[in-house]
């Protein structure tokens, strides 16, 4: 069993070295496999207990802590500091700043004081399904495992891996990235923003007004009770949009043949199309279950027209409009065929 206590340098501890003045062990060893104490004081250190169960303690400025093995305890102290337990259960607290914790098995524990929790924004990466604690962000998923990740009563912004993950906002407002792999993102409380990315997804608003991307592969939005906002992304998508005066929204010509289940009067919401692509290719179904629906197609139209688009049954349903927007000019064709309508 060693003691370390560094000075108000920059210190180096790790198992093969020690430097820039520390006072050591009686023995003048380094960290090894015993229950050691590093303590670094003051300055930017780096401390590395190895083997055993260790305490380790960064003190003042931005430190690099790393437990190594076995059932270690790491505080980071004052300032950013980077905390990795390593093999085994470990506890952790960064104390203030912006900290970053390594969370590598299920029984890690990441603490906040409370006083600490009010400032900085601490970052959790792991290799497990993780839930964040009190005063903790932000979430971010490592590896290919399929394993899950939930928020808190903050603005968490949490991040998937390459697997099939499932992450929760709960409450605040969230931003949920899932990534690759089939990713089943839930909002909460917050107006969340949910991003699929890659995969075929599954996206689920909560209570608020939501945004929700879904991005390539063939995903399922759903919204929630708020004024959401829906965008498929690419490849053929389902989207609903609950209660609420909802929009959809189609950004890509890629965007072509998605289907809309709750559109229209009939859901006593004022729902809305937005059409904001530049060749937008049609294909769009849109409507109450067992009711009549509106479809959007491409259909020829008059010279100088620039494709347009041809909306049947518009009147009898919620909004349908061209937007200009970042210069895409596009055209909605409508009434007698061959007669176009400029968007903007």
């Amino acid at each position: 069993m060693g003691t370390y206590t560094g000075t108000d340098l920059n210190d180096i501890i790790t198992p093969t070295s020690v430097s820039d003045g520390v006072i050591a062990d009686p023995l003048g060893t380094t960290p090894g496999d015993d229950d050691d104490t590093l303590t670094g004081e003051n300055g930017n250190d780096v401390l590395d207990g190895g083997a055993g169960d260790d305490i380790v303690d960064g003190g003042a400025g931005d430190d690099v802590l790393d437990g190594r093995s076995d059932d270690d305890q790491l505080f980071g102290g004052e300032g950013d500091d980077v905390l990795t337990g390593g093999r085994g259960a470990d506890t952790m607290e960064g104390g203030a700043g912006d900290d970053a914790y390594s969370v590598d098995e299920s029984g890690d524990v990441v603490t906040e004081d409370t006083d600490d929790a009010l400032g900085g924004v601490d970052t959790v990466q792991a290799l497990v399904s993780y839930t964040l604690g009190f005063g903790l962000e932000d979430l971010g998923l490592d590896g290919t495992e399929d394993i899950d990740g939930t928020g808190n009563t903050l603005e968490n912004v949490l991040n998937g891996n390459r697997g099939d993950n499932v992450l929760k906002g709960l409450g605040g407002a969230d931003l949920l990235v899932g990534r690759r792999g089939a990713d089943d993102l839930r909002g909460g409380a917050g107006d969340d923003a949910l991003d699929g990315r890659r995969g075929e997804d599954v996206l689920r608003a909560g209570g608020s007004n939501d945004l929700l991307l879904g991005g390539r592969g063939d995903d399922r939005l759903g919204g929630g009770t708020g004024n959401d906002t829906l965008d498929g992304g690419k490849d053929v998508d389902l989207l609903r949009g609950g209660a609420g005066d909802d929009a959809f929204a189609f950004a890509s010509r890629e965007e072509s043949g998605d289907t809309i289940r709750d559109f229209g009067d009939a859901s006593g919401d004022d729902d809305e199309i937005v059409i904001r692509a530049l060749g937008f290719g049609g294909g769009l179904k849109a409507g109450q279950p067992g009711g009549r629906a509106v479809s959007i197609r491409r259909r020829p139209c008059r010279p100088g027209c620039g494709g347009p688009l041809h909306l049947r049954h518009r009147r009898r349903h919620a909004l349908v409009r061209q937007e200009r927007q970042q210069g895409w000019r596009d055209y909605a064709g409508g009434g007698p065929p061959g007669r176009c309508r400029r968007g903007g």
